[in-house]
């Protein structure tokens, strides 16, 4: 998203005045529609839609697992996003 902005610095002698623009960007939004399309006992597909990029790239996907015996959210796979 692109900002337009001036700064204004006065005094008691003059004023100036400079206009410029800023691209604002943010953190990328999260993914959208997760759905888990086939499950097995040591598998599963996950499928989604790439969430909103917010002025950056999406550069990869951490996927994130826990069984019912253990609490603890652990990183199990890293996926580099398409380009």
């Amino acid at each position: 998203m692109v900002r337009n902005y001036e700064c204004v610095v006065k005094s008691c002698v003059n004023e100036v005045s400079a206009k410029t623009n800023v691209v604002v960007e943010d953190v990328p939004g999260a993914p959208g529609c997760v759905q888990v399309a086939d499950i097995g006992k040591t598998k599963a597909l996950i499928e989604w839609l790439d969430g909103a990029n917010n002025g950056r790239p999406i550069r990869y996907y951490n996927i994130l697992a826990r069984t019912i015996w253990n609490r603890t959210w652990i990183n199990v796979l890293t996926l580099c996003a398409s380009t």
